[in-house]
């Protein structure tokens, strides 16, 4: 699974136990359902301390949740990084 797909792998997992949004969100303390909706879309990035919850509840494999926020991070570091160093390029030339 590609790194940014954390939400898809947690929908599925929620479809395949048979739950709704709302009831993730009620599991998860939320009084609705948009917080899950925005994590399965990729719009909102879950705290940590929820993706502990969510592993246990969907029953996720805890390693392939790491490696996802681990290559996400990777991803967003590198491309932040980049942006940095042009930035600062078009800096220096002024």
């Amino acid at each position: 699974m590609k790194a940014g797909k954390l939400g898809v792998l947690i929908r599925e997992a929620r479809e395949e136990k048979g739950l709704t949004q709302a009831e993730v969100a009620r599991f998860l303390g939320f009084q609705n359902s948009q917080f899950v909706y925005m994590i399965e879309a990729n719009v909102s990035k879950a705290p940590l301390d929820v993706l502990g919850k969510l592993i246990v509840l969907l029953g996720l494999d805890e390693a392939t949740v790491m490696d996802l926020l681990v290559a996400d991070y990777q991803n967003r570091a590198t491309r932040e990084v980049a942006e940095g160093k042009k930035s600062a390029r078009k800096l220096k030339t002024r």
